[in-house]
């Protein structure tokens, strides 16, 4: 037999029994596969009720026509990207796989087509599954339906690719900066998510404008290339065939580029801890020490300041409504919070065991982050220019502020974040994003708050908040010795 199906078939029962680990057994993975199928076909069915009964009516105006249908194959396909990068951060990190088969012999290039095959077909049957409604209704307004509905498959599984091959660049470029494997696939993952973001930006300007977009527009691009409101040619089919192939290739030899398969890992530069003269300092130094020798936190805090940076300048270039740059900011700026308990869960005790109390511990666990984001979020606060010297907005800013990052913190110690089961990380952000719309528009849209009893209001939740974190983390003690 081929060495290259066995290969492929031991990567595919690997990221099974990493699945499996992650959601805590067979049972699970099971009914989480299973709710996800359910969700694809149902959103399946929903675009095609949606694209039939919203745009039936549209297309048959010429003038409507001409400006909605050629950006459809995008807005319709671009899911498929989506559906890449969960499948990205559901795959393994690091696998002995591609080490122990070229030890045994097998080409560094066989290791890495093995592991893009189960890729390629799991994308495909995804697409298939969650977008093949929408292909079949632009199918059926195309003068060649057959060859519309195998552009369009193509062009999703294309998506699917570049997904895979910028959170691979990725991952490399930091590989040679001796970054470790995990903060590379996180990494990865956010800037392909960004990516994403910059497509859909295009598209909301693209219907702004009326279909003719100022400036250079990518999905103009895209849509300008096969030559019609439709990839209804068999060039089209030929040509996107021919990208997707190119892609794959392009994968397998970013894939290969690392024989080990990301195994063996190189040496990272420790974060040092100084020697201070002062109790209370050291315990501060070694906290901020600690919190960045974590990879998920470094790459949180990282993430959080080129977001930051980004909300400025688009508050600077007037590019986004000053009242959703401040909400954008203090959102991303106080995510930080969910991982705090987490992160901190197995080593609590080493506090304990030199006399402080509880309450102590989690002064210092929550203080010390707090503080950096708080200082984060303060500069960028002030960087955007929209508060000026006014008191009130000020106290509003930072009071909704607090209450974001005790709710966050809240959702952390509820669902404490575990490196072990990584997407548990999904629950914790779920949990923590339903309370901040809740609260959001419990205090804006449905009491309508302003001035002293908004700062009141945000003030009472982070307390509130605090109160159910104190009595979570106590709890948690059974996490230590």
């Amino acid at each position: 037999m081929s060495v290259l199906p066995i290969l492929a078939r031991a990567h595919v029962a690997s990221t099974r029994n990493h699945l499996t680990a992650q959601l805590g057994g067979v049972v699970q993975r099971n009914v989480v596969l299973a709710a996800g199928a359910i969700l694809l076909l149902a959103y399946n069915s929903g675009v095609y009720v949606w694209s039939s009964s919203l745009l039936g009516g549209l297309i048959d105006d010429p003038a409507a026509a001409a400006t909605i249908v050629p950006v459809l194959p995008i807005i319709l396909t671009l899911p498929a990207y989506g559906l890449a990068l969960i499948l990205t951060m559901l795959l393994p990190v690091e696998s002995p796989l591609a080490l122990q088969a070229r030890l045994l012999g097998a080409s560094r290039w066989y290791c890495a087509v093995s592991e893009f095959l189960p890729i390629a077909v799991a994308v495909a049957v995804a697409a298939a599954l969650g977008l093949g409604g929408s292909f079949v209704f632009l199918a059926g307004i195309s003068a060649v339906p057959v060859a519309t509905f195998l552009s369009l498959m193509l062009l999703a599984v294309a998506f699917g690719f570049l997904c895979q091959v910028v959170t691979l660049a990725v991952e490399r470029v930091l590989g040679l900066l001796r970054v470790p494997p995990r903060e590379r696939r996180l990494w990865g993952v956010i800037v392909a998510a960004l990516g994403m973001s910059f497509v859909a930006v295009d598209l909301v300007r693209w219907a702004a404008d009326g279909g003719r977009p100022r400036g250079f527009s990518l999905v103009a691009s895209i849509t300008g290339w096969w030559g019609g409101m439709l990839p209804q040619s068999w060039l089209a089919v030929l040509a996107l065939a021919g990208l997707s192939t190119l892609l794959l290739v392009l994968g397998a030899a970013l894939s290969s580029s690392d024989p080990a398969g990301g195994y063996l890992r190189a040496g990272t530069v420790a974060v040092r801890v100084p020697a201070l003269r002062s109790f209370g300092g050291q315990l501060v130094a070694t906290e901020l020490a600690t919190w960045m020798r974590d990879s998920t936190s470094r790459v949180s805090f990282g993430a959080m300041i080129a977001i930051d940076a980004g909300l400025v300048v688009a508050a600077r270039s007037h590019m986004l409504d000053p009242g959703i740059v401040l909400l954008f900011l203090v959102l991303v700026s106080a995510t930080g919070g969910e991982l705090i308990i987490g992160r901190s869960r197995d080593i609590n005790w080493t506090l304990r065991a030199i006399g402080m109390r509880d309450a102590s511990v989690l002064w210092l666990r929550v203080g010390v982050v707090g503080v950096a984001l708080t200082a984060v979020f303060t500069a960028a606060m002030f960087a955007t220019g929209l508060i000026g010297n006014d008191p009130m907005r000020i106290a509003e800013a930072y009071s909704l502020f607090f209450a974001i990052f005790a709710i966050a913190t809240l959702a952390g110690a509820v669902i404490p974040f575990d490196e072990r089961a990584a997407l548990g990380m999904f629950a914790t952000s779920a949990l923590s994003i339903v309370l901040e719309i809740v609260v959001i528009v419990m205090v804006t849209t449905i009491l309508q708050l302003t001035g002293f009893a908004l700062v009141a209001a945000d003030l009472t939740v982070a307390a509130v908040c605090g109160a159910v974190t104190w009595v979570a983390f106590v709890r948690s003690r059974s996490a230590g010795p």
